[in-house]
């Protein structure tokens, strides 16, 4: 079964995060890569204490990114150093090259055949941002 959370604003993860507890409490193993974060959010702390069941990988970057025009003078002033402007279609190389490992790492999860769970969080974000291949993303959850 593939299932895909989608929309503005909250709750795709804490949804996925539901699917996880569920699964786990079904006795199953879980492999969650979190694509655009890094290791600072606070569901993260207490989903690594269900270790070996869940493995919980993180493919981000401390910042936001967003394209040119993406965001109000406004906006940008508000993000301060948090945020990485790129021109459109030139995403940061070095933020693409942290995307397609994490690719490859989920790609080597569903090979290992060892979980009965991938949650790949903030996939489509990565997408929008031209950080991963469509082609890749398919290929892997073909």
């Amino acid at each position: 079964m593939l299932q895909v959370y989608t929309g503005n604003g909250k709750g795709k993860t804490t949804a996925a995060i539901g699917l996880v507890i569920r699964a786990l409490g079904a006795g199953m193993r879980v492999y969650m890569m979190q694509f655009m974060k890094g290791q600072a959010y606070s569901e993260q702390r207490i989903l690594k204490s269900f270790a070996p069941q869940l493995e919980l990988q993180t493919s981000g970057k401390p910042f936001f990114i967003a394209e040119e025009g993406m965001l109000s003078p406004e906006e940008r002033k508000a993000w301060g150093d948090e945020v990485v402007v790129f021109p459109p279609g030139k995403p940061p190389a070095s933020y693409v090259g942290l995307i397609q490992s994490g690719l490859q790492a989920a790609q080597a999860a569903v090979s290992s055949q060892q979980y009965d769970l991938l949650i790949l969080d903030e996939i489509n974000v990565a997408l929008f941002f031209g950080l991963a291949e469509r082609a890749a993303l398919e290929n892997l959850l073909a």
